[in-house]
């Protein structure tokens, strides 16, 4: 086989490129193999950027195993959707990997198990979003048994038609948390971490330009990663995912105003600074612009792109009376103040910037569980908005609080 050339010698030994990366041999795969995606290694590469951005701290170097993950999905084919071409390129490139001396026998074992759970993940979701499919519509009586059945289609099958609106409209069940409990027994945590991040760069780079294939995604990252993601501890990965699903979903449902009300409000807000926001909310006394008494750290690091995928973080801010305040801090999303904003009749949700304090040190200290404070679309905060919202939360218990011995 013509293949064959890539890894023999002019002698027909077998000779290795032991000083290539898998940068290589990945490039070698795309070369060669038939109706694949031009932004493969691209695709990778912010994949990776996405892992080392939500758990980078969390996981074992990955690096081959994510920029591998498609070929060995290529190689599977489980859903025979790709060419027998590109099926025997992804086994040639698989091939030369575990053979090349230099991969050690160690890295190898973690290899073959990372690789095989991502097939096992995606067998998963896919028999997950499939079996929901009929429930998903089972609430839905006033459709009728032609149309059901249509959207039974679309979400299990290759549908290649126009998705109706009111599919797009339709959210499929999160997974039994006790199967998400023994299945996560079953695979390695990064492997799970790494098809979510996948998804998500899927989500907003579509492979396929079938409306049922963007909803196939949408689905499975609704029902079965993003809550694999909160199990995990990684609320602001299964945050992230969820925030895309809905900002496509109100794409599809032509909400173009929300969405551009939504995000020039989230754009006035990063341009205003935490600095400001935090002093504004906490101590408008304090007029020194100029000397910001605040430390702020972001919980997600930056992608490839350097751009922080979401904004969370923990911060401390020193009053200008000489107290300290503590807390986390997050800016929404669109998708997801989209969402409430189409739910609660237009109207910009509260919570755009949300604070959840835990401590305020002065002569006695303060837990604090939730408070939210109101950004206006000029993105300044209204001292008379913020006071309101103190009001209305006080009356209705939401706001809670315990003293703590000194």
């Amino acid at each position: 086989m013509n293949n064959e050339v890539d890894i023999l010698r002019p002698d027909g030994r077998e000779s290795y490129d032991l000083i290539a990366p898998v940068d290589t041999l990945v490039r070698d795969y795309r070369d060669t193999a038939s109706r694949e995606r031009p932004d493969l290694i691209e695709h990778a590469h912010r994949v990776l950027g996405l892992v080392r951005a939500f758990a980078g701290d969390k996981i074992p170097d990955s690096y081959d195993a994510i920029m591998m993950h498609d070929i060995v999905s290529r190689f599977r084919n489980s859903d025979e959707k790709y060419s027998q071409e590109s099926r025997d390129s992804a086994g040639l490139t698989l091939f030369r990997y575990f053979t090349n001396p230099q991969i050690s026998h160690e890295k190898a074992k973690y290899m073959r198990d990372v690789l095989s759970d991502f097939d096992d993940i995606e067998v998963a979701a896919g028999q997950h979003r499939r079996e929901l499919a009929a429930e998903a519509v089972d609430g839905e009586s006033h459709l009728s048994d032609e149309r059901c059945q249509l959207i039974v289609d679309i979400v299990s099958n290759r549908y290649e038609g126009r998705i109706p609106d009111e599919v797009w409209g339709i959210s499929e069940a999160r997974i039994d948390p006790e199967y998400m409990k023994r299945f996560l027994q079953t695979v390695n945590i990064e492997s799970v971490i790494i098809k979510a991040c996948e998804l998500l760069d899927n989500l907003h780079y579509p492979v396929s330009g079938r409306e049922s294939a963007v909803l196939q995604d949408v689905l499975e990252a609704e029902s079965f990663y993003a809550p694999l993601c909160e199990v995990l501890g990684l609320e602001a990965l299964g945050s992230n995912l969820l925030g895309q699903t809905k900002l496509i979903r109100h794409e599809k449902l032509q909400h173009y105003g929300a969405i551009a009300r939504v995000g020039e409000t989230i754009s006035n807000i990063k341009m205003i600074g935490y600095d400001t926001i935090l002093r504004d909310v906490f101590d408008r006394s304090n007029s020194d612009v100029s000397n910001p008494k605040y430390d702020m750290s972001l919980v997600v690091k930056p992608d490839n792109n350097g751009e922080h995928p979401v904004h969370v973080g923990e911060f401390v801010y020193q009053k200008d009376n000489g107290d300290l305040v503590m807390g986390n801090l997050r800016i929404k999303s669109i998708g997801s103040a989209v969402d409430k904003m189409i739910r609660c009749d237009s109207e910009m949700p509260m919570d755009m910037v949300g604070f959840m304090l835990y401590r305020m040190i002065y002569n006695r200290q303060l837990v604090i569980l939730l408070i939210l404070s109101r950004i206006l679309q000029t993105g300044r905060i209204s001292r008379q908005a913020v006071s309101n919202f103190k009001n209305r939360t006080a009356k209705s218990l939401l706001f809670i609080y315990r003293v703590l011995p000194n």
